[in-house]
């Protein structure tokens, strides 16, 4: 199956269509923003789920995560994030860490409710999977860049 980028439409609204969200729906997602590229293999993302989770708490049709209502799906991509992050550089270290990234994770909810709740479940999640190798936390939604720290873990499993 051959997929054409439409010159015509923005790339993350490109990417975006490709998992079949509903026009004008907000695209509720938490990026890494990784220094180095690495794969996202299915059975690292099945035992962090199950640690952020609880075993039998979700089922998995690879590269979607099934929670409750809700669906989520896991992206690593080679090279730098499809969104022009410049806007939100708050500082020269946030700077350079957009500049250093060669690779991405993202966790996307795909169907459900968009809410505290979705956030809640991405972030404890994507807290198990942060390692050494992320550079930086971005949330789509509401525009914030975050640089990695001690707290960074924290922060995500209270879905703040």
């Amino acid at each position: 199956m051959a997929l054409f980028y439409n010159h015509g439409v923005g790339l993350a609204s490109w990417i975006k269509g490709l998992f079949a969200f509903a026009p004008g729906d907000p695209l509720v997602s938490i990026v890494f923003l990784l220094q180095d590229h690495r794969e996202l293999p299915q059975n690292t993302a099945t035992l962090a789920a199950t640690r952020a989770w609880g075993e039998g708490a979700f089922t998995v049709q690879w590269p979607r995560l099934t929670i409750g209502p809700r669906t989520f799906v896991l992206q690593a991509v080679r090279g730098m994030f499809v969104e022009d992050l410049a806007a939100k550089v708050t500082s020269t270290e946030t700077g350079a860490a957009v500049r250093r990234h060669r690779g991405w994770w993202s966790i996307d909810l795909q169907s459900g409710p968009a809410d505290d709740e979705a956030y809640l479940l991405m972030g404890k999640l994507m807290a198990v999977l942060l390692n050494a190798n992320c550079l930086a936390v971005y949330y789509p939604q509401s525009g914030s860049l975050e640089l990695v720290d001690q707290h960074t873990g924290s922060r995500l499993v209270a879905g703040d």
